[in-house]
């Protein structure tokens, strides 16, 4: 029988485009650090982020501790994600590591040994002429072990099967939906689970849950309702918005 134990907090959906507000520093690298690319497609590392730092401030402010650990750990991972990518566009508008070092509040020393190495990588440079549309990559039944530990497969007697699509969006992000099944334990209930069996399928994908039997978790579109998996019980609603940008098309037709 299908566990209905889904927290009702996961309903609200953020309606429209969240905007960054740009934030200029007054030390002496801001002419070279402030002025970023426009129209750049965001990592899904960063819109997730975003997502759940909002969706954490506000299971503080309703005492839900636990909830919010888990969607900080969420945002922490977002926010590193978009540290990165920011030191590295700096530097391509030639702001040296110590303006960089002011900008962030910490050493020179500090910003050279943990971003310094990755500068110049391939994937820093935009492709000029992305792909129009996502690629599904591939379709199938997605076994998701249970009865025993997550971490050791091997010890897992059960099997229950869930649909998956895996596309890669038009920024290389790889993006897998889950579908529920009604007679299956639900999504949330088994995220840690689900989680990974994606990961053994396509390694290193962002789980996108696709809720189709009555559930009000999510954002309403295609087929169903989308939020991000945490992985670990929890969820963020998806902004379809974004991720039409990058070639998935899930949102409802107007």
């Amino acid at each position: 029988m299908r566990d209905n134990s889904e927290d009702s907090s996961n309903q609200s959906t953020t309606s429209g485009e969240t905007r960054s507000e740009e934030v200029g520093s007054t030390g002496a690298g801001q002419s070279r650090i402030d002025g970023g690319a426009r129209g750049a497609a965001e990592p899904i590392s960063i819109a997730k982020g975003r997502d759940a730092f909002t969706e954490a401030a506000e299971r503080l402010h309703q005492g839900r501790a636990s909830e919010c650990l888990t969607l900080v750990a969420t945002a922490r991972a977002g926010l590193d994600i978009l540290t990165e990518q920011a030191v590295t566009l700096a530097r391509h508008q030639q702001a040296s590591w110590g303006d960089i070092a002011s900008a962030l509040g910490v050493s020179r020393q500090a910003v050279h040994n943990r971003y310094g190495p990755a500068e110049g990588h391939p994937g820093e440079v935009e492709d000029p002429m992305p792909a129009p549309e996502a690629v599904l990559e591939f379709s199938t039944a997605l076994d998701v072990l249970f009865g025993g530990p997550v971490d050791n497969p091997d010890l897992c007697k059960q099997i229950q099967r869930y649909p998956l699509e895996v596309y890669r969006l038009t920024n290389g992000d790889q993006v897998a939906i889950v579908g529920d099944v009604y007679t299956n334990t639900s999504l949330m209930n088994a995220s840690e689970r689900v989680m990974a069996a994606v990961q053994r399928v396509a390694p290193g994908a962002h789980v996108l849950e696709l809720w189709r039997h009555g559930s009000i978790s999510g954002t309403p579109g295609k087929r169903g309702r989308y939020a991000w998996s945490s992985g670990t019980g929890g969820n963020i609603p998806a902004k379809l918005d974004h991720l039409a940008r990058l070639g998935l098309e899930l949102r409802e037709e107007r």
